[in-house]
């Protein structure tokens, strides 16, 4: 069982402290195990025993609070070799750089704790095929379950847990013990995410008040999408109501629901969002100015503001322009407590006095003032210089507008998004476009985060100063000619598929930097195709 690579670009918010339950399946994939406490194994006065590795966040300080997550993953994970369960693909890679806080700008930093369960138990013994399970039905609890539970209480009084934000989540055989956990703890999570699997369905009752987020796929053919279905039908029925992501995906897509980006619920928020929002003794208080001060003199005005925020939460002074859009200012403020204030001066001659306040650092789209430049390559000439920093002489590449490139044969989705039209170029000619674009950095600025947002249809490869940084559906060596692997279904090729590009701020210049995509259809005679890049940087300091 495979989870999806990161996708979808949207904006994040906020932060929180979390102790979460995850359940999972996949393969090794992006988890640092050296971040761990080591390799531990649980045995209680039975004889039983469960392997389980408890990852510490980045910078870790015992004179904080954090949360923390326990990863309750898979059947394919099953064993005692105390890896296995902390593998899977792209949504343990998620959850794992997400709590470690060395994405999202360490909004999300927490305790990663996961179980492994023996090769020859689950975390519940229900068959996954029956969907959920009614009070006659519902196994016993398992003594890989039990042990699981043990390990959190231990955990708990070991390690500086914020005890009222601690939550559960898994899939697959995870998904069922996300919510036999639930079931055996009363009270003692603050909200769930089960993926993929299903509980006691005569129990809505005892559910209803509880912050809920389901995901699964509706054609899911492994655990029927009915074990979902049922649990969301027995919490309506009972009076609660829950968040409900059904994708038209398999047994699969967990990834793209971990990663932060793709989904939100009717209020906007984004699955980590939402969860790291939710305490015991409600939702957290929505940011809101409490206080503000104004005191001009001498030519300046000084603005002092106050706002209820969260513990270890950066914050962004944003102000309105002429032309209705934000901007933020050159400083952030990170606050430990429940209440923020800051001083900053203007020029009392600025006509716009309207500020606001954002969670996150300052950034910025590095592409805002970039007009694409493309060309659809007749032969492999220039293939092998294409992208690098210089525009290779001659090459004949054409000026665009915009950063969205592509085409439609018929009225679609795709339309709003194409800035520079190039159906009669590859339609029924060439699978493949090359695209460039030129962008400096804004002065004065050390850049922390650096994000590649992707809208497209059907594959790319990407590159930053002539260094291949990210693809999708590409071949690794895509000659001039080159098509997509497959086909990128519209409904996913219109949203931001996201790339973490971090670790290649260094090779950035303060000027003539380049952004090269090979764009790639699935066929010459496909009869659309996108690529829309956006390019986020965001920085901490000067």
């Amino acid at each position: 069982m495979l989870g999806s690579k990161p996708v979808n670009f949207l904006p994040q918010l906020s932060r929180s402290v979390l102790l979460m339950f995850i359940v999972l399946s996949g393969i090794l994939y992006g988890v640092d195990f050296s971040r761990s406490t080591g390799d531990l194994v649980y045995e209680d006065d039975k004889g039983n025993s469960l392997p389980y590795r408890l990852f510490l966040p980045e910078d870790f300080d015992e004179n904080d609070e954090y949360p923390l997550v326990l990863f309750f993953h898979g059947a394919g994970e099953r064993g005692r070799d105390n890896k296995l369960q902390a593998n899977g693909g792209g949504h343990i890679e998620n959850l794992f750089k997400a709590t470690q806080g060395t994405v999202f700008n360490g909004r999300y930093k927490a305790f990663l704790l996961t179980p492994q369960c023996p090769s020859n138990d689950q975390w519940v013994n229900w068959p996954w095929s029956r969907g959920s399970y009614t009070d006659a039905e519902e196994p016993e609890e398992g003594r890989s379950m039990r042990s699981a539970l043990a390990i959190l209480d231990q955990v708990i009084a070991t390690y500086p847990v914020a005890i009222d934000q601690i939550y559960v989540t898994g899939l697959s055989m995870g998904g069922f013990g996300a919510w036999d956990a639930l079931r055996r703890r009363p009270g003692k999570f603050a909200a769930a995410l089960p993926l993929s699997g299903g509980g006691n369905k005569s129990q809505g009752a005892s559910f209803k008040d509880l912050p809920i987020w389901l995901y699964h796929g509706s054609s899911d053919t492994v655990v029927p999408t009915r074990g979902s279905d049922e649990m969301q039908n027995a919490i309506v029925a009972a009076g609660g109501a829950i968040e409900y992501t059904r994708p038209n995906t398999g047994h699969s897509g967990w990834g793209t629901f971990y990663n932060n980006r793709t989904y939100r619920n009717g209020a906007g928020q984004p699955v980590l969002e939402w969860l790291f929002s939710q305490t015991l003794r409600g939702p957290l208080q929505p940011l809101a100015i409490t206080e503000m001060g104004v005191n001009r003199s001498d030519g300046e005005t000084e603005i002092a503001l106050r706002w209820n925020s969260r513990p270890r939460t950066t914050y962004v002074i944003q102000r309105l322009q002429d032309d209705a859009t934000w901007t933020d200012r050159p400083f952030a403020v990170k606050t430990l407590g429940d209440t923020t204030s800051t001083r900053f001066r203007i020029s009392s001659g600025l006509g716009n006095g309207i500020f606001r306040i954002k969670e996150g650092l300052p950034s910025v789209d590095l592409l805002e003032e970039s007009d694409v430049r493309w060309l659809v390559p007749p032969d492999n000439s220039i293939h092998e210089a294409w992208n690098a920093r210089v525009e290779p002489d001659g090459a004949g590449f054409l000026t665009g507008s915009g950063l969205g490139v592509g085409f439609e044969t018929r009225p679609d989705a795709f339309d709003p998004l194409i800035d520079t039209s190039v159906l009669d170029e590859m339609l029924n000619q060439n699978a493949s476009i090359y695209l460039r674009y030129e962008f400096n950095l804004p002065p004065n600025q050390v850049y922390t985060a650096l994000d590649l947002g992707m809208r497209y249809d059907d594959g790319f490869i990407a590159y930053l100063n002539g260094i291949k940084i990210a693809s999708g559906n590409a071949l690794e060596n895509s000659d001039w000619d080159a098509r997509a692997t497959r086909s990128h279904p519209d409904s996913k090729a219109i949203e931001f598929e996201i790339f973490n590009l971090s670790e290649f701020i260094p090779i950035l210049r303060s000027e003539g930097n380049v952004l090269a995509i090979h764009g790639m259809n699935s066929s010459p005679r496909g009869s659309d195709f996108l690529i829309e890049p956006r390019l986020i940087g965001e920085f901490g300091g000067s």
